[in-house]
This record gives C-alpha cells, structure tokens and sequence, in this order.
C-alpha cells in the first residue's frame, strides 16, 4: 500500500477548545490551523461563552452553548467532526510549524489510532522547552507520569468514542483515564513522530492542567482505578508507585549528612533533630520494604 498517496486523502478535525475570553490567543491558534500546508482540515471551535466572530473564518464550524460544561461541549464536537483523525487543541496553543501535518500524516497506516509527536511548552514568563514524547510508551509513563498527549497528537475518531474520551463520570483526569483506557487497558495502535507538534502554554509548574484542580483529578484517579482496575491491579500499582517516591528519598539522605558534617558546632541542637529524622526515614523505608520481605519469605 502507497500510504504516501493515501494519507493526502485524510480528512483531519481540528477541535479548538475556547473556554475563556481571550480573543488573542483564540486568533493565534486559528492562524496556525489556517497556515498548515495541508489542506484536508476541518476546524470546529467549541466554545462556553459568546465569541467575536471576526476572528473566526466562515468554513469554521462553531459549537456554543453556555448551559453546558466544557467537556460537553468538546463530546459535541466530537460527535460533528467528519475527519478520520482528530486533533484536540486550547485557545492559545498553536501548531508548531506549517508543516506539522503533513509531517505526521507521512507515518499513516490503515491499523494506527494515534499519531503524535513532541510538545514545546511555553511558560508564563517567556520561557520555552521541549518535552519530548516516549516512542514506547509504557505503564509508569500512564499512571505515575502526567503524560501531556492530547494536544500533540492525531487521534482517531472512532478511538474517541469508543475509549469514551468525555466520559459523564470524569470532569477533571478525562484526558488522563482516555490515555489509560486506550493504551493500557485497550488495543489501540500509536506511531510516534520525532517532530514538534504544538506550541503549549503551561503554568510556573510545567502542568497543563491548573493545580487548583490538582486534588478533584486525584479524587477523579482514584474513582476510575477503583472501577476500571481489578483490586489486585489496583494494590499493585499503588505499592510500586510508593517504592518509586521512596528512592527519590536519596535528596533526604544528602540533607541528614550535611546536618551532621556540622553537627559538632551545634551538636546540642542538631543532635536530637538527625534522630528523629532518621527514625521517621527507617519506619517509612520498613513500611514500604516490608510486603516485598513478606513474598520473599
């Protein structure tokens, strides 16, 4: 199969999510979409609020109704888009290059659901990096890792509806439990390409998500662990990730001997916190060390 021929008869879907006032940013995204080289785009703009049209082309498709929640609103857009792929980008965020596309199309295959790539995060104060995606992704770059996917990535329609992208019981982890569902607990298919896909505006934290909303997605994580997981799974996962934090332990380790390289000028106030220090580190590596002991015995 000539997939070079193929891919150039794509429709792609372009869902731009608009969920504040900022015209600006909404107008740099649309530039980006209307510069690509490749022409086989549908863009669709969901959008919560009432929207300035003029930055808006006419062949644009607009979904907006301000009774409804965001996540609606993009299962709306899903639901409209008539492309074969669909990519899934915030105002303000904008495809790196023209060529973007074109560049991750050229990897089609009829069986790939996913085609991503890289994602350049722009922070508050200007400053730019470049994270680059897994080729092989595994179960820690799912579960313990945010793994920012979504908006670098083409993903199949048919992908996101059958792995529920807008699941009703999610409002805050749906991107996160969409990736797991698909990935980890599904079948889906992905090609990543060495190429920057999208241009993302982050917080101080390096996070696309607000980390005001940081406890309601934990709360969201643990909801869909104990639904979509067995226990055992469940337990499994848990015990792992909590032997993984203990070895990031090493940074408390150098701060307990530098406390006592200069324990002999203070060694009657210094004494007693190395103590207690070492006694909360050796009960928290038993705890976590201890279920291993038990399978070994």
């Amino acid at each position: 199969m000539n997939t070079t021929t193929e891919h150039t008869k794509l429709m792609v879907s372009i869902i731009v999510i608009d969920t504040s006032d900022e015209l600006y940013g909404l107008e740099l995204t649309l530039k980006s979409i209307i510069n690509q080289t490749y022409k086989g785009i549908e863009c669709l703009v969901a959008a919560n609020s009432i929207l300035n049209r003029s930055v808006i082309d006419q062949s644009f498709i607009v979904i907006e109704d301000g009774g409804v929640t965001a996540i609606n609103l993009v299962g709306a857009a899903i639901q409209r888009a008539s492309g074969e792929y669909v990519l899934l980008l915030n105002s303000g965020d904008v495809l790196a290059d023209n060529e973007v596309l074109s560049t991750l199309l050229n990897k089609f295959r009829n069986s790939v659901d996913f085609i991503y790539g890289n994602m350049v995060r722009l922070f508050p104060s200007g400053f730019e990096d470049i994270i680059k995606m897994p080729s092989n992704i595994k179960v820690e770059d799912l579960l313990y890792k945010p793994l920012p996917l979504i908006p670098v990535a083409l993903i199949r329609k048919s992908a996101l509806i059958l792995y529920d992208f807008c699941d009703a019981n999610l409002r805050h982890a749906n991107d996160w439990a969409f990736l797991v569902k698909a990935l980890l607990l599904g079948t889906a298919d992905y090609i990543y390409v060495d190429k920057n896909v999208a241009i993302v505006k982050v917080g101080r934290s390096g996070d696309i998500n607000k980390l005001s909303v940081g406890h309601l997605r934990a709360i969201e994580q643990t909801w869909f662990f104990n639904h979509y997981l067995s226990h055992s799974l469940t337990i499994f996962f848990k015990e792992k990730k909590e032997i993984e934090d203990f070895y990031h332990y090493s940074r408390v380790v150098r701060l307990f001997r530098y406390i006592r390289s200069i324990q002999q000028k203070f060694d009657g106030f210094v004494a007693p916190i190395i103590m207690e220090g070492k006694y909360t580190y050796n009960t928290y590596k038993s705890r976590l060390e201890l279920p291993f002991y038990k399978k070994s015995i």
